[in-house]
């Protein structure tokens, strides 16, 4: 029995050391308060949102009223819906922590919000606008997604969380001009946590590419070909 019970706890031991190690999440969140409570948003008084939201008009009576908020990660407001006409950031690129700040809207109240990129702020991520100032259309290349090489929909604008490099190139299947989308080095950027904001707010004049037709999470030109060769893209 006890030989038994030791051969487990040494199989069970060996398991756990070949298991791949659990990413934190660190999920993106804003809470609108009705108070002005500075750096202390404890109450239970307010809006709450976790995901993107194209048309937030149902608040729209609720918005003007908000005197404080407190957000993890980044929260772009649109005066518009769909995500037209950018108007305030909430939050802070820099920090995986909650922030908390005394806020009030402008008239009219925003329509449509969302945060950038994935949700979880640690996913190696690439978000592509379809205008310029992270406006429009948003197409998300996930963690677990190398590369996106059949690009249809038009690309103005680009960010990313994670620490990740990309390569963004003109034509499809990773062919054609192409720019290494760097992340960031600093010390406002806490590299421990793996969180990372990048951003272009347009493609073309910044990058001096007339378009993008795909992307692969690498700047590194021997692994960019193998993947090409492995997939008959050359």
């Amino acid at each position: 029995m006890a030989s038994s019970l030791k051969l487990s706890l040494v199989l069970l031991t060996w398991v756990m050391t070949f298991l791949p190690a659990t990413r934190a999440v660190i999920k993106q969140e804003l809470h609108l308060y009705f108070d002005a409570e500075g750096n202390d948003c404890s109450n239970n008084n307010y809006i709450y949102f976790s995901k993107n939201n194209a048309d937030i008009s149902a608040y729209r009576q609720l918005l003007p009223l908000v005197k404080s908020y407190c957000a993890t990660g980044l929260w772009w407001a649109y005066n518009n819906k769909n995500y037209q006409n950018i108007i305030v950031g909430l939050g802070d690129e820099g920090e995986t922590e909650k922030v908390c700040k005394n806020f009030t809207f402008n008239s009219p109240p925003p329509k449509s919000l969302r945060h950038w990129v994935s949700s979880d702020l640690t996913e190696k991520a690439l978000s592509l606008y379809s205008k310029t100032r992270y406006e429009g259309k948003e197409i998300i290349v996930p963690g677990d997604a190398n590369a996106l090489t059949n690009i249809k929909t038009p690309v103005s604008s680009i960010t990313s969380t994670g620490p990740s490099n990309w390569t963004l190139f003109e034509g499809r299947n990773l062919n054609g001009e192409s720019f290494c989308f760097q992340k960031p080095v600093g010390s406002q950027y806490p590299p421990s946590m793996g969180v990372v904001f990048s951003w272009y707010y347009d493609v073309q004049s910044q990058l001096n590419l007339t378009k993008i037709g795909s992307v692969i999470r690498s700047c590194d030109s021997e692994e960019i070909r193998q993947y090409k060769e492995q997939r008959n893209l050359l």
